[in-house]
């Protein structure tokens, strides 16, 4: 065989298994992750096929009673329970007993592949810089009355530094009457600063919710965490739970509840 030829067969075949190990591989591993994950009582979300869905129908989520699950009470692994759905989750042990959780952030999972998640806690913000910063450029006065104003250190890069991400609302002010709502959530990473969540509105008494960081995990393996982030309403409407990923520097929407 021509010389030329070897050589470019040779290049060919090199190329092909690099795509399969390199690219392939991984297009596969994700394809076969499936996943359910239940938020508190208020959303259930499921993975198949590379695709996150959202289940908000009662008879669809009564479809898992009996099925064990990895539990997380206040981002604490509490271990393996079965869940029953009845208006709420409730929980059994391996001999069918009820297990009564802890009120506060409620996690639970199952899948096929290893999901971790991060514990952290608000803390009030003391540095106003970052603050200031996205109040001007969304043209809000500083001077506004806050109902939200938190701070969370989380390594969600799993750099080993903490990304500092602040969570900002006037939502049901109570000494004022705003004229705009306003909730934003950031991340400052460097000095630079990285849009969650931002929601600016007139003022109608009813269109606004205060944000929160909910819950930080790993859902595909890739030691860089998603961020789920919550605004709750102050009527009966449902929470709004929104899940976030970090791609090309920013923070993508890639699945809500609502």
């Amino acid at each position: 065989m021509n010389k030329k030829y070897i050589i470019l067969i040779s290049i060919i075949i090199v190329y092909f298994l690099f795509f399969f190990f390199f690219i392939g591989l991984g297009e596969i591993k994700n394809n076969k992750r499936e996943a359910t994950i239940f938020l508190d009582e208020n959303t259930v979300w499921t993975l198949e096929k590379n695709s996150w869905s959202n289940i908000t129908d009662e008879i669809d989520k009564k479809e898992f009673n009996g099925l064990e699950f990895n539990v997380f009470s206040n981002y604490e692994n509490i271990g393996k329970y079965y869940l029953w759905r009845d208006e709420k989750w409730y929980l059994f042990d391996k001999n069918r007993k009820p297990y009564l959780y802890d009120e506060g952030n409620f996690l639970a999972v199952r899948a096929n592949y290893n999901i971790n998640v991060l514990k952290f806690e608000p803390q009030e913000i003391n540095d106003q810089r970052y603050i200031n910063t996205v109040l001007s450029e969304n043209n809000i006065t500083d001077s506004e009355e806050f109902t939200v104003s938190n701070l969370y250190q989380i390594d969600f890069d799993s750099d080993g530094v903490k990304e500092n991400f602040y969570a900002i609302s006037n939502a049901f002010a109570r000494e004022t009457s705003p004229d705009k709502v306003f909730s934003i959530v950031f991340m400052e990473k460097v000095g630079q600063i990285y849009y969650l969540y931002n929601s600016i509105s007139s003022n109608d008494g009813q269109n606004s919710c205060k944000p929160y960081i909910n819950t930080v995990v790993d859902l595909n393996e890739d030691d860089v965490y998603e961020i789920i982030l919550s605004c709750g309403y102050f009527s009966i409407q449902s929470r709004h739970d929104m899940l976030y990923q970090f791609k090309d520097n920013n923070f993508d929407l890639i699945l809500s509840n609502q």
